[in-house]
């Protein structure tokens, strides 16, 4: 259920965080997690999306990708030859790689973009440079102290002084309004995933929901 938890909580946070007239996606990863995120974002945001991109270092794990999603979403999705090229231009990135250095330049991103940050989950991994978080006019994450142990890039940030634990947003204060993100249109917003545990429960509690009328699994006792 990981990649299916993670990549619902990034189509919320992109829902909430991207301008109305977004309709570029660009996804850096081809992986279970890159792919699992071009299909939750295209569900959430819909016909929204015009154009769709995805990148990964070797060539044949991003063109297979971009074959397969082409297929099962019945619209085109690209196999970008760079990242740079992936990024140019598109409205929402996402970043799903467990990678230690930057694959992201902020000097790509277009203005107004929104960058979704899921593979770093960790105080090493670190797929941004300080660069974007100085330039974001805000910084999202799923919950503000874990992020700021655990979320490399806003590890970094604070460590560097760029970033107060008290400039954190919290996901769960946008969707409830209580926040404002840009004051112009071409401000960019970045959010960091790291996971929380309820959204794995929200996510088992919705599957016991569909599956109990059907009779669909086995009980087991724990005890």
């Amino acid at each position: 259920m990981g990649p299916a938890r993670t990549a619902a909580a990034t189509a919320l946070a992109a829902g909430e965080l991207a301008r109305p007239d977004a309709t570029r996606l660009a996804v850096l990863g081809s992986g279970v997690q890159g792919r699992a995120h071009l299909r939750a974002l295209t569900s959430h945001l819909g016909r929204r999306l015009t154009e769709l991109r995805i990148w990964s270092p070797r060539q044949k794990n991003r063109t297979d990708a971009a074959a397969r999603l082409s297929d099962e979403l019945r619209r085109p999705v690209v196999a970008a030859d760079t990242a740079e090229a992936a990024v140019t231009g598109a409205d929402i990135v996402i970043t799903c790689t467990t990678s230690r250095t930057p694959v992201l330049d902020e000097a790509w991103l277009a203005p107004g973009a929104t960058v979704l940050g899921v593979g770093s989950f960790a105080p090493d991994r670190c797929e941004v440079d300080d660069a974007l978080l100085r330039r974001a006019s805000a910084v999202v994450v799923d919950d503000p102290p874990t992020a700021a142990r655990q979320a490399g890039p806003v590890v970094h940030a604070l460590r560097n002084g760029i970033l107060r634990e008290e400039d954190l947003v919290g996901l769960g204060e946008v969707v409830l309004g209580r926040a404002r993100l840009r004051t112009d249109d071409d401000d960019i917003v970045f959010y960091n995933s790291v996971g929380v545990g309820v959204q794995d429960a929200a996510l088992a509690e919705l599957v016991l929901a569909r599956a109990r009328p059907r009779g669909a699994g086995s009980r087991i006792s724990l005890v």
